[in-house]
């Protein structure tokens, strides 16, 4: 459902993401691309590869540009070239706004918007400076930053933590930085009251084999629990990344393979959160994880660790658990805990599924990002 708002005119909206890989941030960025195009707007969307979102933009007709320049590491040629070619563009397309996604992204989209006097929008996927990265990383990071704020309009965060981490690092800018919450469109799964959270129970994962994710050691928490109850979880693992063959020997040198099942990067997601019980996500750090959303517009209960903006969507043994960051002996008390009280899985979905509806949908997000894109805009103009 389309919510009508009075603005200024139809809009023009370029939008700006590294990678076309699916991810959050590219789910996130095709809900309101989507929302934009059928409301009507201009939409043209810059990426650096193609993949997954590109194949979506075809899907809808939304034009897209690739620039092979457009890279995630720092490479000062190939940055300056890839903000001489979006600036081409700006001259092209003549958008009213531009909407970064991204860190490299909402770097040189944010700086040829600066050159070509076009305001700019960047949506923060999660901070690089927060707790779980690096510390020479943060400090770097938070710089550009810094620098970066005085030619950025507003920068949306995915999540009130990382607003008020923002506010720590920026004060002097914070009335640009304001708080939209991930939503994604409503689809329809098994209800609750039909599964039948028989043993074994089916927990899945969906997440990158990355250091950020931790993806070993939620191998681990289960290796210990069908240790001391047989054969009494499954773990489905779906996601690709640099540390999967790591997760993969590990399974294989212990003989792990009838619990735990690598499902390799997946565009059915909703199909395998349908068959399973229970979702999984133990990250180092996060933002407003999307697939914590989905989980819970799938009506599942979450197991998650307590990072970023992560306990705004779980809120303790209410529609999940939250563990501390890093504390697997804790993970596995949680898991013996739902294997001893099977019920709280139906009740905990419930809850998830009534707090998708109430905060979490699509509609909900977008109408929150128009609203912001014509402050922008009205601002610009004075």
């Amino acid at each position: 459902m389309i919510i009508k708002q009075k603005m200024r005119n139809k809009l023009t909206v370029l939008f700006i993401i590294t990678k076309s890989e699916i991810g959050g941030a590219q789910t996130h960025l095709m809900e309101v691309v989507h929302y934009m195009h059928h409301a009507g707007h201009n939409v043209y969307v810059v990426t650096g590869t193609a993949g997954w979102l590109t194949n979506e933009l075809v899907a809808i007709g939304v034009d897209y540009v690739i620039l092979s320049d457009l890279i995630r590491e720092i490479n000062p040629a190939k940055d300056i070239k890839t903000i001489n070619s979006i600036c081409h563009i700006l001259e092209d397309k003549h958008p009213d706004i531009i909407h970064c996604h991204s860190s490299k992204a909402g770097i040189v989209g944010r700086i040829a918007g600066a050159i070509k006097n076009i305001p700019a929008v960047f949506t923060a996927h999660g901070w690089a400076f927060t707790s779980g990265v690096s510390p020479a990383k943060r400090i770097i990071y938070a710089a550009i930053e810094h620098i970066m704020l005085v030619i950025t309009r507003k920068v949306i965060c995915v999540s009130e933590f990382d607003r008020q981490l923002a506010k720590r690092w920026f004060l002097h800018n914070y009335n640009r930085i304001v708080t939209v919450h991930n939503g994604i469109v409503d689809k329809k799964f098994i209800s609750s009251t039909v599964r039948e959270y028989s043993l074994p129970l089916k927990l899945v994962s969906v997440a990158r084999f990355s250091h950020q994710k931790n993806n070993l050691e939620l191998i681990r928490a289960v290796q210990q629990i069908n240790k001391l109850y047989s054969g009494s979880l499954q773990l489905n693992m779906v996601g690709d990344g640099p540390l999967l063959s790591e997760a993969q020997a590990y399974v294989t040198s212990h003989k792990l393979e009838n619990g735990v099942h690598f499902l390799g990067r997946r565009t059915d997601v909703d199909d395998i959160l349908n068959q399973n019980d229970i979702f999984c996500l133990i990250s180092n750090y996060e933002g407003l994880p999307i697939s914590i959303i989905e989980a819970m517009r799938a009506g599942m209960p979450i197991i998650a660790s307590d990072v970023g903006g992560v306990n705004e969507l779980v809120q303790d043994e209410v529609n999940g658990f939250l563990i501390p960051r890093g504390n697997i002996s804790e993970l596995v008390d949680k898991l013996k805990y739902i294997l001893e009280h099977k019920k709280l899985i139906k009740s905990m979905g419930e809850a998830s599924r009534k707090m998708y509806e109430e905060e979490y949908t699509a509609d909900r997000m977008n109408q929150k990002i128009l609203s912001v894109y014509n402050e922008v805009i009205a601002l610009h103009a004075k």
